[in-house]
């Protein structure tokens, strides 16, 4: 025989009623920005994407301003930072400190995730043709001859 008392407690609680519609997904994906086989550190990834990002940021009346020493500075901060935060002694590895003439930002990007924009910025850098001209009109190459062209230049000259 079940008892009032032992009744209620066989009931379960009542829970809240999730309405799925207001649940949002997080959108935020994570774009890598350098190849699956890139054999950079978390510090000369900061630098090279840096350097990216502020090439294309430049404006044509902001055309002197010159990226490397910006992103120099930042990614130094940041290893600075990470040395003090870990307590790291002065002989112990820190993953973002890295040699900047060692550093070769070139074949290591992941160009497909980068803009047009972006790798056009990079080419005018390198002193790349971005443009062609075709019974007098200016056609633009597109995103994969660029590539090409910075890759080529690359193995060639060795910048």
């Amino acid at each position: 025989m079940v008892t009032k008392k032992s009744k209620t407690q066989l009931k379960p609680k009542a829970t809240k009623k999730i309405n799925i519609n207001s649940v949002k997904p997080n959108n935020k994906k994570s774009v890598n920005y350098f190849i699956t086989q890139s054999r950079l550190n978390r510090g000369q990834r900061k630098y090279c994407h840096c350097i990216m990002k502020l090439r294309s940021s430049k404006t044509k009346k902001k055309k002197g301003i010159n990226p490397y020493p910006q992103c120099v500075n930042l990614s130094y901060a940041f290893a600075n930072q990470f040395k003090k935060d870990m307590k790291l002694k002065k002989e112990e590895y820190n993953p973002l400190q890295f040699n900047i003439n060692k550093t070769n930002c070139v074949m290591n990007y992941d160009y497909s995730n980068y803009d047009l924009k972006d790798i056009q910025a990079f080419c005018l850098e390198k002193k790349l043709p971005i443009s062609y001209k075709v019974k007098g009109k200016t056609l633009y190459y597109k995103k994969g001859k660029l590539v090409e062209k910075l890759i080529k230049n690359y193995l060639n000259n060795g910048k």
